[in-house]
């Protein structure tokens, strides 16, 4: 079952890492705006809502997202892909309300901590859980199933060798915020817009 496991998610992994030819702005769209960052990475948003990443490293394939342009997350999912960090699906959409699985966070972490793990292909859950787990961040069982926000909190705790509550760390750091009703929602899952604004924030404090 786990065999089976990993290879549904290798594909999704591969889906997550490439942009096929198809997913591009609408023919009759046009650019209504366009930022170039200090990288030289360029961001347009076209008329039809597409949000396009084009990178300054031409060996980079450009992320075509047409799902973000009116989401909550827009910009934490765009520096987040800005960062190499999380990538769009080859449909052209980045699914923002999709749940991250414990794995994907771990294969995350093992980029920022500059591991050198193969990522891709049928082993790489368990390359992912083995690195997360030699590396203090998690006991790495149960790698393929949909992390909570508690989960993702105690992973980035553990990161960035905190002691204490990690919850508590997470907000008194301002990476966690509660929703409308300050709320932190711990035991519920944690979508990929979600993580995206986290991330941005958990990166702002290192």
């Amino acid at each position: 079952m786990r065999k089976i496991l990993a290879t549904l998610l290798a594909i999704t992994m591969v889906a997550v890492m490439a942009v096929s030819a198809f997913a591009a702005p609408s023919a009759s769209a046009s650019v209504i705006d366009e930022i170039v960052d200090e990288d030289g990475n360029t961001i347009q948003e076209w008329s039809d809502g597409t949000i396009v990443v084009t990178f300054a490293d031409e060996d980079k394939d450009p992320v075509v997202m047409t799902d973000i342009a009116d989401h909550w997350g827009k910009d934490e999912i765009t520096k987040a892909v800005l960062l190499g960090l999380m990538i769009g699906y080859p449909d052209g959409k980045f699914h923002p309300e999709d749940n991250m699985t414990v794995a994907m966070i771990y294969t995350v972490l093992a980029r920022i901590a500059g591991a050198e793990i193969e990522t891709t292909g049928d082993n790489w859950i368990d390359n992912v859980a083995a690195w997360a787990e030699e590396a203090g961040i998690a006991d790495g069982s149960d790698p393929t199933s949909d992390a909570t926000r508690a989960q993702m909190v105690a992973f980035l705790a553990a990161a960035a060798e905190v002691e204490g509550d990690a919850a508590d760390w997470a907000v008194e750091s301002g990476i966690l915020q509660g929703d409308e009703n300050g709320e932190l929602n711990l035991e519920d899952n944690l979508t990929r817009a979600q993580f995206a604004a986290i991330l941005v924030r958990y990166l702002a404090t290192k």
